[in-house]
């Protein structure tokens, strides 16, 4: 995997995150209560093992390299 993969990949998980966050505060306001606090919650916990995933993955192609 090249630099500017790289770089795309985590351009793109980056944007991907500020996304869900801001998601996850105007769906939270809207005073759905519980439901969009456990939904946020999910949300944090799929990005954060996906974020893993893809971590363990580029760690895996540098050793290659």
């Amino acid at each position: 995997m090249n630099l500017a993969t790289k770089i795309i990949i985590n351009l793109g998980l980056f944007i991907g995150f500020f996304f869900a966050l801001g998601f996850i505060i105007i769906y939270s306001k809207k005073g759905e209560g519980a439901t969009s606090g456990s939904l946020g919650v999910i949300l944090i916990l799929v990005f954060v093992f996906t974020l893993k995933v893809v971590w363990k993955k580029n760690n895996a192609n540098n050793n290659v390299e």
